[in-house]
């Protein structure tokens, strides 16, 4: 960064120093860690495979004839539930039901807990082709050492209002900041090539897209493989102003790394979608994640105040959440304190956070947010989409301001 700056700042007759010494450690440390991180993803991924490939004891074929092919994802509390397309199966007739197939990507769960959760998804009432499945071994292999090699490849020159922001990349590339989701993408590509193999016949894809390296996967690989598919990016909540990367570019759409076909849930995010590809379609589709917002009714308590405090999972947002809520809340009996954790959080954790603040009275919320929402008057977040649905329900909200990073909204 002191390099992009420098003659920036010269002009403005500013001096900066740049310690050489500390900036070869600290790129030595970066690729030292990226190593790392790579080798940990490398086991990780050919662990989760073989957990995988050994929970499928029914070896009989199955006829992929015409399916619709759904990316998911399944994560903690809703490995049998369906969280992204809740309400799909209800609206469509048995022919299309029967051609419906989801593909889960296995999110927010610790490798401790992958034996369990497949033999939950083998069980599961819905019809899934689960990637590992198809996947080999050698996939994730050559996924991870194309990662590895590419971080020897550097931008010469990328100049913006005069400011060359190469530098900044190239560490960025060697940092390795998200190697494991551009590996979750390769390993998509690669996936839809298993596929075409198998000579499993797509006619429609339907991508819970958000335009990260995961779904640029998916995408690349169903227009090489299946050119003649029917390809959809669904992008099923309201964007949030920093995610800068749901505007997709020309470069994108000319290399195939996102679908033709968009589809939002609101006439106002329609707008935003193409504001930089205007080949690209955007339509409007309904908010399957929200549709339960329709039929909720809420239970007031007239004697007491039911506040829901949702925890995002970055912690310094955590504690700084419960470190807002005055003490004299949780001590008054008129209040009801419930804390609805993250998925990826555990009890353990949650008490870490909340052992600090001595003895207090709270209650940990389980079940969907939905449920919570039912009895509660008040909802204290961050940066959630939960806030949203909050206050489309009449809840008052408070939203706390984040003091690390950006705010997303």
């Amino acid at each position: 960064l002191a390099k992009i700056l420098k003659p920036f700042l010269k002009n403005k007759k500013i001096e900066i120093q740049i310690d050489k010494s500390s900036n070869y450690r600290l790129i030595s440390f970066s690729f030292i860690k990226m190593t790392y991180n790579l080798t940990k993803i490398f086991f990780k991924k050919i662990y989760q495979l073989y957990t995988c490939k050994i929970t499928n004891i029914n070896k009989k074929k199955n006829i992929y004839e015409k399916i619709i092919l759904i990316d998911t994802f399944v994560l903690p509390g809703f490995y049998n539930k369906d969280r992204y397309f809740s309400g799909l199966l209800q609206n469509i007739n048995n022919y299309k039901k029967e051609k419906v197939f989801y593909s889960p990507v296995v999110a927010y769960t610790s490798i401790k807990n992958y034996y369990k959760v497949y033999k939950k998804l083998r069980n599961s009432k819905l019809k899934l082709i689960l990637k590992e499945d198809f996947l080999k071994y050698y996939d994730v292999f050559s996924s991870v050492t194309e990662i590895f090699f590419s971080k020897f490849s550097k931008f010469k020159k990328i100049n913006y209002k005069n400011i060359d922001f190469s530098e900044l990349f190239n560490f960025e590339i060697i940092n390795g900041i998200g190697d494991d989701m551009t590996i979750e993408g390769i390993l998509n590509y690669k996936f839809v090539r298993r596929l075409k193999e198998k000579k499993v016949n797509i006619n429609c894809v339907i991508d819970w897209w958000e335009n990260q390296a995961i779904d640029k996967g998916l995408s690349k690989g169903i227009q090489t493989f299946y050119p003649k598919t029917k390809l959809i990016g669904y992008l099923g909540y309201y964007p949030r102003q920093f995610e800068l990367q749901l505007l997709p570019l020309k470069i994108e759409y000319e290399l195939k790394c996102i679908p033709n076909t968009i589809a939002v849930i609101g006439n106002k995010i329609k707008k935003k979608i193409g504001i930089y590809e205007n080949k690209l379609k955007v339509i409007t589709a309904p908010a399957f994640r929200f549709s339960y917002l329709w039929n909720l009714k809420k239970k007031n308590n007239k004697n007491k105040v039911n506040i829901l405090v949702a925890l995002p999972v970055i912690e310094q947002d955590i504690s700084r959440i419960l470190n807002s809520i005055p003490l004299s809340l949780y001590k008054n009996k008129r209040i009801k304190i419930n804390i609805k954790t993250h998925p990826t959080m555990t009890k353990q954790a949650l008490n870490k956070f909340l052992n600090k603040k001595n003895k207090i009275r709270y209650n940990i919320s389980s079940g969907g947010i939905h449920k919570n929402f039912e009895k509660t008057d008040i909802l204290i977040s961050t940066s959630s989409i939960a806030c949203l649905e909050a206050l489309s329900l009449g809840i008052s909200v408070i939203n706390i301001k984040r003091q690390i990073g950006m705010d997303y909204h």
